[in-house]
């Protein structure tokens, strides 16, 4: 009886996520849309001035942290994860 009532609830919680992924479709950004924005923040530029730390953002720009759209979108939006990421780099740079 658990099992079938358990069943249900899974099967109706599927249906409702698929109803609001057709309905409220959400456009994710480009890649490239968001390496423009990064690369217009002025704290990305000032890591951009050191030569070691910009050939190592090159390369993760190929194979790295930074080919995830969302681990981007969120060093863009969120001070924490920018601050995480600029302690990251400078620490693998030096």
């Amino acid at each position: 009886m658990l099992v079938l009532l358990f069943i249900c609830l899974l099967g109706g919680a599927f249906f409702i996520h698929l109803f609001q992924k057709v309905i409220f479709r959400k456009e994710e950004p480009s890649l490239n849309d968001l390496w423009i924005k990064l690369e217009n923040q002025d704290w990305f530029k000032q890591l951009l001035e050191n030569p070691n730390t910009k050939k190592w953002i090159i390369d993760n720009k190929k194979k790295g942290l930074l080919v995830d759209p969302y681990y981007v979108q969120k060093i863009i939006e969120n001070d924490m994860h920018r601050e995480t990421f600029i302690k990251y780099i400078t620490e693998k740079t030096q």
